[in-house]
């Protein structure tokens, strides 16, 4: 067991801050296993963990004693009384100075690049997860999604620890009050504080999007475009929304996203699109509520049964100027006697759990190479899964 971690939850336990235990990380990536994990050290290990925080001190020897590194996180809003407060920007910082954050004597902590302040809730809050105004980014913890913060002494991917500033801690101060004009800028703001508002994908692609944000945006956007397509199956209409969405990384977001990242967010989408069109969604009210229950969720990612494993041109190949690309397949040749080639496909599966791409070796000699069909089917022999063939005569044109 960490001690000091077990110090710390147990010291939050008895302020009644309930306890979500989450992943640690190992170096940079998260102790889920999930190579491409978006949220690496700061996602809880259980589902619905709204409902399953502690503050039970058996629960948390439990959790703290079995030798992983965990980190702990506190669950925000009426239950546990208290939200939290950071930012990341210069408008942040201003606007966190306009307000008098930085003079507030309450308990305040640092993570890599963040400062966290934490505050007492109040029921006229808007009942959301996470609210954002002026560069300030406020944990709220309401609504079904509801919002956890990772506490110190947990671990940043970076390496960096989180950390309570000195003088600051729960041990030197009670949890101050927020401040009166805050509070009344953030009513006004929201409106009506009991309708959760979420940005508009017209507003994704105006605005710049940061650490803190930019997973849940992309999600949306790629949700929206995903169950707008005129047909989910058709290839060339896939390949435009992936570039879409890897433009919209691009452009908008700071720092961009991974290439692989971003090609799980679109693969999820998908998926999620295809069931939701299989069910009968069809106008467009029903998708744009669709879009916002999925995002109420917290865009999990679909379960196997939804189609994640379904095939799609990013099995690697790239629609460019009206042509096939090789895209991220790769062709190694042999110069044995006879030649032979190694064709190095990518293909997502579930891998110890975990939904993940993964790159599968397919051997082919020199009769094989030479003949569209055959290619498709050793393909499909090596990975189950990829039938790049489904139109004969357009594959056949492709290789």
């Amino acid at each position: 067991m960490s001690d000091m971690k077990f110090k710390w939850a147990a010291q939050y336990a008895r302020r009644k801050w309930y306890i979500v235990i989450c992943h640690g990380s190992d170096g940079d990536k998260c102790t889920c296993s999930n190579e491409q994990c978006a949220t690496p050290g700061k996602h809880p290990i259980l589902t619905a963990w709204q409902h399953k925080s502690t503050i039970d001190e058996d629960e948390l020897v439990h959790w703290l004693s079995n030798g992983k590194n965990y980190n702990i996180g506190v669950q925000l809003g009426e239950k546990s009384g208290v939200i939290d407060i950071e930012y990341d920007t210069e408008q942040g910082r201003k606007t966190a100075e306009r307000f008098g954050l930085d003079k507030a004597y309450t308990p305040t902590f640092t993570s890599k690049r963040s400062t966290h302040r934490l505050f007492k809730w109040d029921r006229r809050l808007p009942q959301q997860a996470v609210y954002k105004m002026a560069g300030l980014e406020i944990r709220i913890g309401g609504g079904k999604r509801g919002a956890q913060s990772i506490m110190p002494p947990s671990s940043h991917a970076s390496g960096a620890s989180y950390s309570w500033v000195d003088g600051m801690s729960p041990e030197d101060c009670d949890v101050a009050e927020l401040p009166h004009e805050l509070l009344a800028a953030i009513v006004n703001d929201a409106g009506d504080a009991a309708e959760e508002k979420r940005p508009s994908a017209n507003k994704i692609l105006h605005t710049s999007m940061g650490e803190g944000d930019r997973h849940d945006s992309l999600v949306r956007f790629a949700a929206r475009q995903c169950i707008n397509m005129l047909n989910v199956h058709d290839p060339v209409e896939q390949q435009d929304v992936l570039v879409m969405i890897q433009a919209m990384n691009m452009m908008r977001c700071n720092p961009p996203k991974g290439d692989d990242e971003i090609e799980n967010i679109f693969r999820h989408e998908l998926a999620w699109a295809t069931r939701k069109r299989a069910q009968g969604v069809a106008d467009e009210s029903e998708k744009s509520r669709a879009v916002a229950d999925r995002m109420e969720n917290g865009a999990a990612p679909p379960s196997e049964e939804d189609g994640c494993n379904l095939p799609f041109t990013t099995v690697g190949l790239r629609y460019e100027g009206n042509e096939w690309q090789p895209g991220k397949w790769h062709l190694k040749v042999i110069h044995s006697d006879p030649v032979t080639y190694t064709l190095t496909v990518p293909v997502f599966r579930e891998v110890n759990g975990e939904q993940k791409t993964v790159k599968v070796a397919v051997p082919l000699n020199a009769e094989s190479f030479r003949s569209a069909a055959k290619v498709a089917q050793a393909i499909l022999e090596a990975t189950h899964t990829v039938i790049v063939d489904a139109v004969p005569e357009e594959w056949f044109g492709i290789w």
